[in-house]
């Protein structure tokens, strides 16, 4: 579980690194994009206190074997607390990454105004050929 939460904290940080170029790119066109810097900090916000919970967990448990079970439950129980936490800061993560791309597509409407409209194309004629 805890290389799971690993993982999915790796693809949160790429999705973040994208999200970045993007506002930057909007805001270099002129957008006002102080809404969406404030949702990407908090998301950055919460993917590191999940990182935290994340390496703290895998510290507390990197030591522990099946033979020590009963004597190790309180670092075992206090891993999974932790788990737990790192779990709600990742999906509050994704749930803000969906809010800022909603965001940046929604600033971005009427930049390209034909886009999914579909434009006419000539349909080709035939022509009879006479014949002799």
């Amino acid at each position: 579980a805890l290389e799971r939460a690993s993982n999915l904290y790796d693809k949160l940080m790429l999705v973040h690194d994208k999200l970045v170029v993007k506002i930057s790119e909007a805001a270099s066109s002129g957008k006002d994009v102080t809404a969406l810097n404030s949702s990407l900090s908090e998301m950055k916000t919460k993917l590191d206190s999940a990182k935290a919970s994340i390496d703290a967990a895998l510290s507390e448990t990197a030591g522990l074997n099946a033979q020590g079970y009963p004597g190790n439950m309180t670092t075992l129980t206090s891993a999974r607390t932790k788990l737990k936490s790192a779990h709600t800061n990742l999906k509050e993560a994704h749930i803000l990454s969906k809010k800022i791309v909603n965001d940046l597509r929604s600033l971005n409407k009427g930049i390209f105004p034909t886009a999914g409209v579909p434009t006419a194309t000539p349909t080709p004629t035939l022509t009879p050929t006479p014949t002799p």
